[in-house]
């Protein structure tokens, strides 16, 4: 599927901010260990990583069942690691396709920057 510069800055952009919210779940739950009161972070984070999963289903051009699936999945332990895995790598594909470099967190910033 073809998509327009636009569009390929906010499949990079959600990805990024998907990836970054998950990997703040998770330093928040290894944190929670030693500082309890930290798991008050918890909450937000889950709603922003579930934020970021259906915008980028809605950037990929999923159908409307497709996203909330995704957004389903979302509260179900394995299934919504298999959900992000899944989004993430046809995000990868998407931007790949477009010709840009997508390493561990996504694109880099200065790609993201320098889309139209």
């Amino acid at each position: 599927m073809a998509f327009q510069p636009e569009e390929i800055k906010q499949v990079g952009t959600f990805q990024k901010f998907l990836i970054l919210a998950v990997a703040a779940q998770l330093v928040i739950a290894v944190l929670t260990n030693f500082v309890p009161l930290l798991g008050v972070l918890a909450l937000p984070a889950g709603i922003f990583a579930i934020y970021c999963m259906v915008k980028l289903s809605c950037a990929l051009k999923h159908e409307t069942a497709t996203t909330i699936i995704y957004a389903v999945c979302a509260f179900i332990p394995l299934a919504s690691l298999v959900a992000l895995i899944l989004i993430v790598r046809q995000a990868s594909a998407a931007l790949t396709a477009a010709g840009y470099n997508v390493g561990l967190f996504g694109v880099s910033q200065a790609d993201l920057n320098n889309m139209k």
